[in-house]
């Protein structure tokens, strides 16, 4: 059964994750006392470890790994490996009772368990039950292979025209599971570091919620409450399962189950499904967040304020490294905030400003200048375009240009509405309350911002590379910090702390039974979404049929081929599999299971990571349509290709005279073929 292994090697790849993606941000934390870590509880001192290390060491090992070269990550993780160590046997940045490190590890791992339960492949027999979030991951995990194996600056893993192709693509997320990949060397593969890393995500998003939601209580007696509601609302959703029933009443049976809930519209992805889907978006926002949580405390704190500035940039950096969309919104909002600070009297605020950005700038211009050295980032990748709402497209699509943007702009709040569910009513609700506090309070004024200028650029601007990327992760500033709205709101409707006593939900007016109402609509949307994405292809078999049968052997026998391929080549054999015409998901199990790199990889991956293969896509669908082996050996040769993946669903797979035939394979199972180029046979076996 293939779940038992993926659990078993996603669970060693998140307790090396550790390494890199908690212990340095401890040791860095207890060194220079971050948000006043040492005097801090037991369950503080976790989520701000969690919440610096994936703020701080995407930066830091990458400007190492570029300026010392391979061995160069290893300098600032060593360090705060050290400062850790030292915490540890000096006690002050431990403390705490054993019972609550074991409460602390005990959750960390149950989330890191509970995202691998639902992103692990379940085999059926001789079929492979993969779940819908593998159509990102493979890409993912492609990645964090090329960089695991290459280093920086990264090498394009989908794109190989003879030779080594720079990666324009932003890695720093992915070159942190990179490091877990390199930590477990052969016990683990690319793909199980994706996952663990995932778990960590997971758990950095939990932090991060706990310690905004804490330090917004002024009242410590109602900060258990609140920050425990904070962390139960990630499970909440938007309204999106009311469409998608919709859409699944409206279609055959034949259709099948719609696997993922935010296919429906320009999506605002619900926490859950961030997590499992986006990981990277994740961590950019934790440390965008906790950079302008940083910058926060540097200007109203009467300490220092050149390390929570300095730190608060790198964290900025980060954040733009692992997620361009969330860090764009955040500078955004972090900008007007900045300038309304000033105006209301912050003195501190240049000097805060000047340390922040210069600190930004040493990460976002090397990473910039790599990027744009790969010569295939289009200038118009950012178009002013007003967010869509997909059930009027098509009435509006044959209207004039500015009649289409009135009506998108008038769909806006419900759009809005129906994607963010309790949360949007929450808010409303909660800044009408408010409005009066925010000439005092600073906090506020930020969340404000934060939230105004994300939901303002997610719906005036969009992404054009593939997806509209932009638009749906832009959002997610607005997303946090209405989750702290609707927490607050909660947590003072029901008279927490000593200030009222707690009402029955029955006491409630209609307002706040509607707010009920929409609250539970969000549960059941997530456990529909996570249902979905687990069990859609199940229950799409026992409605298919046959086909889909067949198609899960192929699943099956492709993940066999590409782990015998991973675990028999040497990890510079460039291997090619037959590309179908139209089909956007073709190279995902290399992409997946065998963490090789390709000449020329599936349509949706070129479009992303590339730039138009002009001659290189005519050749390889040509090698893979002419049936004349040495034809097709000179055009591998010619492109660096040292092994041919031929499966059933190639046309010339049944072209009994071909090349497919003729040639004697190095590995073959009754659904695929391998077939190795030239004297790359003899080194078959190396790896």
């Amino acid at each position: 059964m293939a779940l038992l292994p993926d659990i078993a090697s996603g669970m060693l790849a998140w307790a090396l994750g550790g390494l890199v993606w908690f212990v340095p941000g401890w040791g860095l934390a207890a060194w220079i006392n971050i948000a006043g870590f040492r005097e801090s509880p037991p369950w503080r001192r976790c989520a701000i470890a969690l919440c610096a290390s994936i703020s701080v060491m995407p930066a830091a090992t990458y400007i190492a790994g570029r300026v010392l070269g391979p061995m160069g990550p290893w300098l600032p993780l060593g360090v705060c490996w050290v400062a850790a160590m030292v915490s540890a046997a000096g006690r002050p940045g431990i403390g705490g009772t054993r019972r609550e490190w074991l409460t602390a590890a005990s959750f960390g791992g149950g989330i890191g368990l509970l995202v691998l339960l639902c992103l692990s492949d379940i085999r059926w027999g001789d079929h492979l039950l993969v779940n819908a979030a593998m159509f990102d991951h493979a890409k993912h995990t492609a990645v964090v292979a090329s960089l695991s194996e290459w280093g920086l600056p990264p090498v394009n893993p989908f794109y190989r025209p003879g030779h080594d192709f720079p990666l324009a693509y932003y890695h720093l997320w992915h070159y942190g599971a990179a490091l877990v990949d390199r930590l477990g060397g052969s016990a683990l593969s690319a793909r199980a570091a994706v996952l663990g890393s995932a778990g960590w995500a997971a758990s950095g998003l939990v932090s991060l919620v706990l310690l905004l939601a804490d330090e917004r209580c002024e009242d410590t007696s109602r900060g258990r409450p609140v920050r425990m509601l904070a962390a139960a609302l990630l499970l909440c959703s938007g309204l999106d399962v009311v469409p998608w029933v919709i859409q699944q009443a409206s279609s055959g049976p034949l259709d099948g189950i719609i696997a993922d809930l935010e296919a429906w519209n320009e999506q605002v992805t619900a926490w859950v499904g961030q997590v499992l889907w986006v990981p990277q978006h994740v961590c950019g926002l934790v440390a965008c967040a906790f950079g302008l949580l940083l910058a926060r405390r540097a200007l109203l704190d009467g300490g220092g304020l050149r390390a929570p500035s300095f730190l608060a940039g790198i964290a900025f950096g980060s954040g733009a490294g692992m997620s361009p969309y969330v860090f764009m919104a955040t500078a955004g909002a972090s900008l007007v905030w900045v300038i309304w600070e000033a105006r209301v009297g912050g003195r501190r605020v240049p000097a805060v400003a000047a340390i922040g950005v210069s600190a930004l700038l040493t990460v976002l211009v090397p990473l910039l200048l790599e990027i744009r050295s790969a010569n295939v980032v289009d200038p118009s990748w950012i178009s002013v375009d007003i967010r869509r709402f997909t059930p009027i497209e098509g009435l509006i699509a044959g209207m004039p240009s500015p009649a289409r943007a009135v009506a998108r702009l008038a769909a806006l709040p419900v759009s809005y509405g129906l994607e963010l569910g309790f949360f949007a009513l929450a808010g409303v609700v909660y800044i009408r309350q408010k409005r009066p506090e925010l000439t005092a309070n600073s906090g506020l004024r930020a969340e404000v911002c934060l939230a105004g200028v994300s939901l303002l650029m997610a719906a005036l601007l969009r992404s054009t590379r593939l997806n509209n990327d932009l638009g749906w992760r832009a959002v997610e500033p607005a997303q946090l910090v209405l989750l702290l709205w609707a927490a607050d709101l909660l947590a003072h409707q029901r008279g927490v702390g000593p200030r009222g006593a707690k009402r029955g939900w029955s006491e409630w007016g209609a307002r706040h039974r509607l707010l009920a109402s929409m609250l539970a609509a969000g549960l059941i949307t997530s456990v529909v979404s996570v249902s979905a994405l687990r069990f859609a292809e199940p229950l799409n078999i026992l409605l298919l049929g046959p086909d889909t049968l067949a198609e899960l052997r192929l699943r099956d026998d492709q993940r066999r081929v590409h782990e015998w391929i991973r675990a028999s080549t040497p990890v510079e054999t460039v291997v090619q599999t037959s590309p179908l015409a139209g089909d956007r998901h073709h190279d995902l199990p290399r992409c997946w299971y065998s963490d090789r790199l390709t000449a020329l990889g599936n349509r949706n991956s070129v479009v992303c990571f590339a730039p138009t293969p002009a001659a290189l896509e005519p050749a390889v669908h040509g090698m893979f349509a002419t049936e004349e082996w040495e034809d097709v050996e000179r055009e591998a040769r010619r492109w660096g290709i040292d092994l041919l993946v031929v499966n059933r669903t190639a046309p010339i797979w049944t072209r009994n005279a071909s090349w497919v035939w003729t040639q004697e394979p190095v590995y073959e199972t009754p659904l695929t073929r391998v077939i190795a180029v030239g004297d790359r046979a003899p080194a078959l076996g190396a790896g």
